[in-house]
């Protein structure tokens, strides 16, 4: 019989920290919410017509993330790519980097956007002196 072996909890290293609560503050102040707004179309309006329009947006670096894990099938009427990631489970796998530590498969893409985040800040930092 074979051992499965355990991989050990990765957790943030002191210089990602406070970028990997920015990624987890941008989960809890951001998410995708549409809402219905009367159509600019007088017509339709009239009619009672109404359009979805984006309120607000998912942070980038997770619709990235999102966009690299696409699931196998794609609804037809949906051209957007569904994803696997499940957006409670990113947040625990950040909050596990935070504390003390997750086994999460997110766990190296979720330490390459804190790291990626950190670098165009620097960069900016760079682009301003």
């Amino acid at each position: 019989m074979r051992r499965r072996l355990l991989r050990r909890p990765a957790t943030a290293p002191d210089h990602l920290r406070e970028w990997v609560e920015g990624l987890l503050c941008s989960m809890r102040e951001h998410r995708l919410t549409v809402e219905l707004i009367p159509s600019q179309d007088d017509d339709c309006a009239l009619r009672g017509g109404m359009i979805r329009a984006i309120m607000d947006r998912n942070p980038e670096w997770y619709r990235e993330l999102c966009a690299r894990y696409p699931r196998e099938s794609r609804r037809r009427a949906n051209p957007r790519p569904d994803t696997v990631i499940d957006r409670k489970r990113i947040v625990q796998a950040l909050r596990g980097l935070l504390g003390t530590g997750t086994r999460s498969s997110y766990a190296g893409d979720l330490l390459a956007a804190a790291r990626e985040l950190r670098e165009q800040w620097a960069g900016a930092m760079e682009e301003a002196a």
